[in-house]
């Protein structure tokens, strides 16, 4: 149930379901939590966890090993 789309996921990185990736790049181990949206070139660094139903665009950059809380983050 998760759309990936025009991104590059590397090795271990989880998309759980719901969840939307359109343009950007998954780090090693990283997850995109249940109706997480991710998109406009947006890069998250290895080990980092977006929780559910956050929204990254515009190019955003989540350092390796950052855990964003469910629903704290609209970018």
């Amino acid at each position: 149930g998760a759309v990936v789309d025009g991104s590059i996921l590397l090795e271990g990185a989880e998309i759980e379901a719901g969840a939307i990736v359109r343009g950007s790049i998954i780090g090693k181990r990283a997850r995109v939590g249940q109706n997480a949206i991710v998109r406009g070139l947006a890069v998250l660094g290895a080990g980092c966890v977006v929780g559910e139903g956050n929204v990254l665009d515009q190019g955003i950059r989540i350092n390796p090993g950052v855990v964003l809380p469910p629903r704290s983050l609209r970018f």
